[in-house]
């Protein structure tokens, strides 16, 4: 049966000079956090998975003067959370 974890709620997503940081709020009983990343209408695109004990994630591979949207999944043994389907965005330096 799968068990369905919180969802992640990104606090900060803001750019810096290394490229765009994120930080969310560590789930109860998460294995691991999956990274999404996308631009405009596009679809949704993994661009990390960070084991559990990670709640920051630097994105350096963003294109200068593009904004882009981030949404974290939180995983476990039995299954996955929902993520923010809008997500938090923030321009690339």
């Amino acid at each position: 049966m799968l068990h369905y974890l919180a969802v992640p709620q990104l606090s900060a997503a803001y750019s810096t000079d290394a490229g765009i940081v994120l930080n969310w709020v560590p789930v109860n009983g998460a294995t691991s956090y999956l990274l999404y990343r996308k631009t405009g209408s596009s679809n949704w695109v993994r661009i990390a998975t960070l084991d559990s004990s990670q709640t920051s994630y630097t994105d350096s591979t963003g294109v200068s003067g593009t904004t882009y949207y981030y949404t974290v999944r939180a995983k476990s043994a039995n299954g996955l959370s929902w993520y923010d389907q809008t997500g938090v965005s923030a321009v690339c330096q």
